[in-house]
């Protein structure tokens, strides 16, 4: 057994999650070393005087400073990564020239795929989720000198990483997620030296193994199996349409199950205790849809299901002509107005049930409809997909969301602006031109009906995928095991 292994760490990690990583890495090593991986941190408005920076800076540096002790206190050795970038990058900011790309908002600086063809989508998806002011964060006015500083944080980030990964040369490297550069940054280099990860970040609380390649879906594929009995023993499409259907029928009740276990609730649970909030919310900038209101509609319209617009938008699942959720959400409810299509938007159950959570999405919201020269219809949280189906929606857009699979089994057309996990299965209900997809929309009451073959592929994919997180973990190789504890942790970011 080496004596190293490390593991990720960040303030904002729950202390169960870095004690569980921990816990992990000392399975596999005599010695557990967390590496603290936020490198970026909320820097001082270009406006404001050094001497303020300065107070800031020292204000990080305290803070920090406190959270490693403490978690000193309880165990852990984590290396101060960030700290030591930050004050690398104060050194050579005196000689280096500082690159300042021509663009000026964030959108513009995706489409030019700056700051390079193989890792622009991480690097704005990165700024946006983690760094971004909301005006910046959906477009709405230009990227600040934080974005310029976020790069070379994360370039001196990764030298250091690098020696640290060289001078140690761990046995493996344990992450809670594998998404962002935060995370990306270190599972890279570990994968190029050869060293195994492992990633905690399936809502179903398994590992996910790779020695090649990043786990982007974090599913098991049948080729990565440990043998072939195993893919012998697979169940027949028969019987993984029948289990996916028996799964479908009872999310479509409203129970919860593996692959929505991150929700609150289910978007088809009917629910009314968020009624004074929404009221409050959005009763002044845009027209509250009830159920009642809902059942009075004319029918055939369209329902927006609406995505956090924050949320991690990497490996080209965006379409082509645009650049965030929100840009979609904007330049999808903008043609329905200027086209007259009846339509509502729903918002996602998960934002409903935390608003807080998930804030800046529903100020960006707020914010788009009091600019609006029109009252966007959104749906109130009682109101349940079953309620859309029932009430004559003809049609629901998403870029990658899971409601497609159900509208799939309920047998309601769809379109997919982006790359879901699912396109290979609905292939003409995916659209990824602007011109064809604005097309489509304004002759929405020509979208075929969905088959029945589409149907029993939504259901085929649900039970593949349950079935293929209860395969045992993927062993690398005899010399190289991971080893993996049988306590399970529920862990909720």
């Amino acid at each position: 057994m080496k004596r190293f292994a490390f593991y990720s760490a960040y303030r904002e990690m729950d202390d169960r999650q870095i004690d569980f990583l921990r816990g992990e890495a000392l399975l596999n090593a005599k010695y557990a070393i967390g590496i603290d991986v936020l490198f970026l941190q909320v820097s001082v408005a270009k406006h404001k005087s050094w001497l303020h920076s300065i107070y800031i800076q020292i204000g990080h540096f305290i803070s920090n400073f406190l959270w490693y002790l403490r978690m000193l206190c309880r165990g852990h050795v984590i290396l101060p990564v960030p700290l030591i970038s930050r004050l690398l990058y104060l050194v050579t900011s005196f000689f280096k020239v500082k690159p300042k790309p021509p663009f000026a908002t964030v959108a513009e600086l995706y489409f030019a795929k700056w700051p390079s063809e193989s890792d622009y989508e991480d690097v704005i998806a990165t700024y946006i989720r983690y760094v971004a002011r909301p005006g910046e964060r959906f477009g709405l006015c230009p990227y600040d000198h934080r974005f310029l500083s976020m790069l070379r944080y994360w370039d001196n980030y990764k030298q250091i990483l690098n020696f640290v990964f060289y001078a140690l040369n761990p046995s493996a490297y344990f992450s809670l997620y594998s998404g962002y550069l935060i995370w990306q940054s270190p599972i890279k280099i570990a994968i190029a030296r050869t060293i195994p990860v492992m990633v905690l970040s399936c809502h179903d609380r398994l590992y996910r193994v790779s020695d090649s390649q990043i786990p982007k879906q974090m599913v098991l594929y049948q080729n990565l199996l440990q043998s072939e009995d195993m893919v012998d023993g697979l169940p027949t499409v028969d019987k993984l349409v029948h289990a996916g259907t028996e799964i479908l029928n009872q999310r479509l009740v409203g129970i919860i199950d593996s692959s929505t276990s991150y929700m609150a609730r289910s978007a088809y649970q009917r629910c009314s205790t968020d009624s004074f909030w929404e009221i409050r919310t959005f009763s002044n900038c845009c027209n509250h849809v009830t159920q009642d209101i809902l059942k009075n509609m004319t029918r055939g319209f369209v329902v927006i299901f609406m995505h956090e617009f924050s949320d991690y938008h990497h490996y080209g699942v965006l379409p082509d002509f645009v650049s965030s959720y929100y840009d979609w959400f904007c330049q999808t409810i903008s043609y329905l107005e200027s086209s007259s299509i009846p339509y509502v938007v729903k918002i996602h159950p998960q934002i409903m049930s935390y608003p807080e959570r998930y804030s800046q999405t529903i100020n960006a919201l707020i914010a788009y409809c009091k600019a609006s020269a029109f009252k966007i219809p959104v749906l109130a949280g009682e109101v349940t997909t079953n309620d859309l189906v029932e009430c004559g929606m003809s049609l629901g857009l998403t870029i990658r969301g899971t409601v497609a699979i159900e509208l799939a089994f309920m047998r309601i057309p769809f379109i997919c602006s982006g790359n879901p996990p699912y396109a290979y299965l609905f292939p003409k209900r995916i659209e990824l031109s602007c011109f064809h997809y604005f097309k489509r929309l304004s002759q929405y009451w020509l979208e075929p009906a969905v088959t029945e073959i589409e149907s029993e592929s939504a259901a085929y994919y649900v039970a593949e995928e349950g079935y293929l997180r209860k395969i045992p973990e993927v062993k690398l190789n005899a010399s190289n095991e991971l080893v993996c504890s049988p306590i399970e942790l529920y862990l909720e970011t």
